[in-house]
């Protein structure tokens, strides 16, 4: 039970014209929700389904099993049509918490736990600019999905963790060539990047996404004291998770673009040059030819 689901219950106050934007907006505001506690807690939260039927399965006083069609997800007894009065319902819980946090936590037994800074950080994210609150989302969404895949699909889970570490940069083309280990660097400090290398998530991410390699366990028997798992791939899926999960925090606590290190531009010329370099040495091959037999001709 310790792993089984917990419902978040939400009620918020949403300017409107009609009940049905109200409902659509709120549905987006609960889709905001869950991918900024995802970042912030590192689990993985997503709106309840409330909707669809599904077969289950219970056992009776004999042992014999007794199978029910039921509906799926979770629906609140009483739907208030106002919000709660103040001090109604007792508040969330707050951890102190030091950042960069780079620690797994105990289980919590009961109620979710916050982080402290969780209000400042929800009001940092409700008050950025559209712009860049759209790229906090898209770089949410894809910590959201390697959250949800877990251990079905471990590299693909790791390679979206990389891939979100690389969408916070600038939308700017001088930063295309910066990588994970840039993000890194600029949220967390040297050391933390220095640890990363060690582990390799950069190559690991484009040979799984190029060329569909497996680092993790996938396919093999999860027998007790196997040994087809790879404990280096299992230390750099943990370290990798700490790491994407404060540099998610501390983008979103900056307020700011992400400031990384400028490279030199190459010369527009040099990447035609590198591009065309095969057919400029068949034409020069060519026309050193032709050149060779116009000198035979004219001595001719």
């Amino acid at each position: 039970m310790l792993y089984g689901p917990r419902i978040v219950i939400v009620a918020a106050v949403i300017d409107a014209i009609t009940e049905h934007q109200a409902l659509a907006l709120f549905n987006v505001k609960l889709r905001e929700i869950a991918v900024f506690l995802s970042a912030i807690l590192g689990s993985y939260f997503e709106v309840s389904p409330n909707g669809g039927s599904v077969w289950t399965w219970s056992n009776d006083t004999d042992g014999a099993v007794q199978t029910e069609l039921k509906r799926l997800g979770y629906w609140e007894k009483a739907l208030p049509r106002a919000m709660p009065a103040k001090g109604a319902i007792a508040p969330v819980p707050l951890t102190p918490v030091k950042r960069p946090d780079l620690e797994r936590h105990a289980i919590q037994h009961h109620e979710i736990h916050l982080p402290d800074d969780a209000l400042s950080l929800w009001a940092t994210f409700d008050r950025l600019p559209v712009p860049k609150k759209r790229q906090f989302l898209q770089v949410g969404s894809l910590w959201q999905a390697a959250l949800y895949l877990r251990e079905k699909f471990e590299t693909t889970r790791f390679a979206l963790m990389v891939g979100a570490c690389e969408a916070m940069k600038p939308a700017d083309s001088q930063f295309k060539e910066h990588n994970l280990y840039d993000v890194v660097e600029a949220l967390l400090g040297k050391p933390s990047v220095d640890k990363l290398r060690q582990l390799q998530p950069q190559d690991r991410r484009s040979t799984h996404l190029h060329t569909g390699k497996f680092h993790g366990s996938e396919f093999v028997d999860h027998l007790l004291l196997s040994n087809f798992k790879d404990p280096s791939f299992d230390e750099a899926s943990d370290v990798l998770w700490m790491t994407t999960r404060a540099c998610i925090i501390a983008w979103l606590a900056n307020d700011v673009e992400l400031a990384l290190p400028r490279r030199k531009q190459p010369a527009p010329w040099k990447p035609w040059l590198k591009r065309n370099a095969g057919a400029l040495i068949a034409c020069a091959f060519v026309a050193g030819l032709a050149a060779g037999f116009l000198l035979g001709n004219a001595r001719r």
